[in-house]
């Protein structure tokens, strides 16, 4: 049975409208490296740490599709074991937490109530201090909170620090104010927020908050945000990664408020401050290469700006991202990738690929007799790209070669063929009448990305080659890829490059 865990219900958030350059809205370098690299060796294990997932979104992992797929909770479990090792730690779940906030379909409700549970036991296995949840918006949410707590105040002590965690739907300033009552000899004073932009803000310049951990819903991460006396910070979501947020106390610091405010030395702040300042420098550097072509300005005037352009260089240089914590409250944030690279946890793989095989299960019986959508009167139906093979036997041929000829034994090979997340962009029509279903695929004809898949169904056309070539898409647009090659399943699609590389003899050329 799963622990009773207290979870924090807010409404869904976005992030701050002004975003500057060292902003959290999409840094240009989010690469962290792996969980055993969180600790700096030559600043000791920090006083404390603190470690926090956002929106996890009931992502067990990632589509296998991209070419560096980030997450899957057996890599983020042993994240969190590698970096909870080294210094004393509390764990924080907050956000989307047991779903990605879409109420399940009659279709998808069997499998999102199996990706819950798994998602619950993985979670279970971090053995997490708080989980501060976003209110539910369906019933496999309200089924994960039950009669949990919705707000309440968190209190852990790590070593000689009081951490002090607040959530809740109704967190506002007068909260904040008696909290910090209750608790003078708190070490920080963290708000774990999922509410509006605006909120977030608020709460970040109370003089009472440290740091609020901003789950926005969306996949937002980067530096901390300074607003106010307090720090903003975010992680992304669908568990990508991990935030290592390590505190540094000194002594006679290590309760109370003296010398309240921590000092930011996170290398990734450093290094995106170097950034804006680097791209400031280059913006001017080509203002003064332009006024000095126009020839309309003299050296004299030229001389205020090329003394910014100085001044803006030697601050860049002079920025050192080496961290610098003695004598003083301090922090180090970092985000942690969960990537490839980290070994999975042996257990949590495990109860995934079981997982996987009952998915697999229950969509195979909840579909049994699923059919396509029906075909217009007087319209072409999907037949198969073997019916091509008679006529375009040299573009059959290299086609059965292809990655398409063989996305679905893909599937097969990791019982994902019945997964309402992944069948779709393998199979041949989906979606379109006469379309493989997650279960009917013509006898195995509509299996694959198949020659239909691109240039539409062939039934006439196989009837009566020349009578209904028209019906045939000969070179589909870019827009029918983007339905599978998007972002996030296909983060390296060029449409020109993808495009050129199936022009081959007999298939394009």
């Amino acid at each position: 049975m799963m622990r009773r865990f207290s979870f924090l219900v807010y409404p869904i958030l976005a992030w701050l409208a002004a975003c500057d350059a060292f902003s959290a809205c999409k840094p240009q370098d989010g690469r962290e490296g792996t969980a055993h690299e969180t600790r700096f060796d030559a600043l000791g294990a920090p006083s404390a740490r603190i470690l926090w997932v956002s929106d996890l979104k009931a992502q067990l992992e990632p589509c296998g599709c991209t070419s560096r797929p980030l997450g899957g909770v057996d890599r983020l479990v042993q994240a969190i074991e590698e970096a909870r090792s080294s210094a004393p730690s509390a764990l924080i779940f907050s956000g989307r937490v047991f779903s990605d906030g879409t109420p399940p379909s009659p279709e998808t409700e069997v499998q999102k109530r199996l990706e819950r549970d798994a998602i619950a036991k993985a979670i279970e296995a971090t053995r997490p201090d708080l989980i501060a949840s976003a209110p539910p918006n369906d019933p496999l949410e309200e089924d994960a909170l039950g009669d949990r707590p919705i707000e309440g105040v968190f209190s852990k002590k790590l070593g000689e620090l009081e951490l002090v965690f607040v959530y809740g739907i109704t967190v506002g300033p007068d909260r904040i104010d008696e909290v910090a009552e209750a608790h003078p000899e708190r070490a920080a004073l963290i708000v774990v927020h999922s509410g509006s932009r605006s909120e977030a803000s608020t709460l970040a310049q109370h003089p009472a908050v440290d740091f609020v951990l901003y789950a926005s819903g969306e996949d937002e991460f980067g530096p901390p945000r300074s607003i106010g006396g307090g720090q903003l910070l975010q992680a992304g979501d669908r568990g990508q990664r991990l935030l290592v947020l390590d505190l540094y106390v000194p002594e006679e610091a290590a309760r109370g408020r003296e010398n309240a405010s921590f000092h930011d030395e996170s290398p990734i702040t450093k290094a995106a401050r170097r950034r804006s300042l680097e791209a400031r420098a280059e913006d001017l550097r080509r203002r003064i290469a332009q006024w000095m072509e126009s020839g309309r300005y003299s050296e004299e005037a030229l001389e205020e700006p090329r003394s910014r352009l100085r001044a803006l260089e030697e601050e860049a240089r002079s920025i050192d991202e080496r961290p610098r914590i003695e004598g003083k409250r301090a922090f180090i944030a970092r985000l942690v990738e969960i990537a490839p690279s980290i070994e999975a946890a042996r257990a949590i793989k495990a109860m995934m690929r079981a997982h996987d095989r009952a998915v697999n299960q229950a969509n195979a019986v909840a579909f049994a007799n699923a059919p396509p959508i029906a075909v217009p009167e007087g319209s072409p139906s999907y037949i198969g790209s073997s019916a091509c093979a008679s006529c375009h036997a040299e573009a059959y041929a290299w086609w059965k070669k292809h990655r398409h000829g063989r996305a679905y034994q893909t599937l097969v090979d990791r019982h994902k063929e019945f997964s309402m997340s992944c069948f779709q962009c393998h199979v041949t029509g989906y979606g379109q009448p006469g379309g493989a279903t997650i279960t009917f695929n013509l006898g195995g004809e509509l299996k694959n990305v198949g020659c239909e898949s691109c240039h539409g169904p062939g039934e006439f056309h196989a009837r009566s080659p020349l009578e209904f070539k028209s019906t045939m898409i000969r070179s589909p647009e870019e827009r029918l890829c983007r339905n599978c090659h998007d972002a996030e399943h296909s983060d390296q699609f060029d449409f020109e490059i993808y495009r050129s590389r199936l022009l081959v003899p007999g298939h394009g050329l």
